[in-house]
């Protein structure tokens, strides 16, 4: 997929780049760095036309396949979760890429989010080599709760990325004392959440602290509210309890 511009074809990545200034990232070290909420909201990342770009992939039937996730059950911190969404979701290194080659648009964007990602490691040097291991979409369609709060697994490190590529919700967040957080986002708004090694934290046994804050998806203001989510993986090859990928399983 590709367009002209004055004579010239545009990659997806080029249509697909980001509006993040400088302006748009004060207070981020603050925000994700220690005694931060743990997630920093970057406004307007992509404008109508560019979602305009992304929907038209995303809503191909010969492309995304959604798969319905509504469920709920107990986890292992003892909470019970409930996802209102389907999803689509593909393992960008591992698995049939064929899949991935047919969504250029979200490669690209993927691709995108990586390297704005890595660029923080002014920051936060962990992030130096931070790789993209997965994309995936949810689309949540529950007024109320399309997904209730949890913590993403201890596997996703560094940063996990949540851009907003149609409708608008709450992006809610708790705080360490468990107070609620409530962050309007809407389509072209990127949520950046805090993930396990964004800094060294380690508990008494010596093992990585899960840095990722409780967080949910809130009060949906449209009919649908779809997310586009970015995660690097410290253990690509070892399956996520509860999380199916499109193009991959881990082998018996």
């Amino acid at each position: 997929m590709s367009e002209r511009n004055n004579g010239f074809e545009r990659s997806p990545q080029s249509i697909l780049e980001l509006d993040v200034t400088p302006e748009k990232l004060i207070g981020i070290d603050r925000e994700l760095g220690k005694g931060g909420i743990g997630t920093f909201l970057i406004p307007n990342v992509l404008d109508t036309y560019q979602i305009q770009y992304m929907q038209q992939e995303i809503f191909d039937p010969h492309k995304v396949a959604w798969r319905d996730n509504h469920q709920e059950y107990v986890n292992g911190r003892g909470m019970t979760i409930k996802e209102n969404h389907t999803s689509f979701a593909l393992k960008l290194h591992h698995g049939d890429q064929s899949l991935v080659e047919q969504v250029p648009a979200m490669r690209a964007l993927a691709t995108n989010i990586e390297e704005l990602i890595i660029s923080l490691s002014v920051a936060f040097p962990n992030l130096q080599s931070w790789q993209a291991d997965e994309m995936s979409l949810h689309r949540y369609d529950d007024e109320e709760v399309g997904l209730s709060y949890h913590k993403d697994n201890l596997q996703y490190t560094g940063l996990i990325a949540v851009l907003t590529l149609e409708g608008a919700s709450d992006f809610a967040v708790k705080d360490a004392n468990g107070v609620e957080y409530f962050y309007p986002v809407s389509e072209g708004d990127l949520m950046l959440t805090r993930a396990t090694d964004l800094y060294p934290e380690f508990g008494p046994t010596g093992k990585p602290i899960n840095l990722c804050p409780d967080h949910a998806v809130l009060n949906l203001k449209s009919p649908y509210r779809m997310s586009f989510i970015v995660r690097a993986n410290s253990q690509p090859d070892r399956q996520i309890p509860g999380f199916e990928y499109d193009n991959w399983k881990q082998a018996a």
